[in-house]
């Protein structure tokens, strides 16, 4: 299943994370990451409300996130709350 929070009090049924932009071999080395692991440098936000489905404008690149480990409920909160 993949992570997702629901945030009532802004109508987001469910907010979940996309990764892109791979990281390259040299971040892979410096955050100790497993070459079997699947990884970014940039997430989107996906949000599903009753009748709608938005991607959001803004995109976190400040850190790696990776396929299998999850993500903070922080970056979750941010994407569903500065939609436009």
């Amino acid at each position: 299943m993949p992570q997702n929070f629901k945030y009532p009090d802004v109508g987001i049924r469910a907010t979940l994370i996309v990764i892109g932009t791979l990281i390259t071999d040299e971040q892979r080395s410096i955050w100790k990451l497993t070459p079997d692991m699947i990884c970014g440098n940039k997430r989107q936000g996906v949000l599903l409300l009753k009748n709608d489905i938005i991607i959001s404008e803004q995109v976190l690149s400040s850190s790696v996130a990776c396929k299998d480990k999850g993500s903070d409920e922080k970056d979750f909160w941010f994407f569903a709350h500065k939609r436009p």
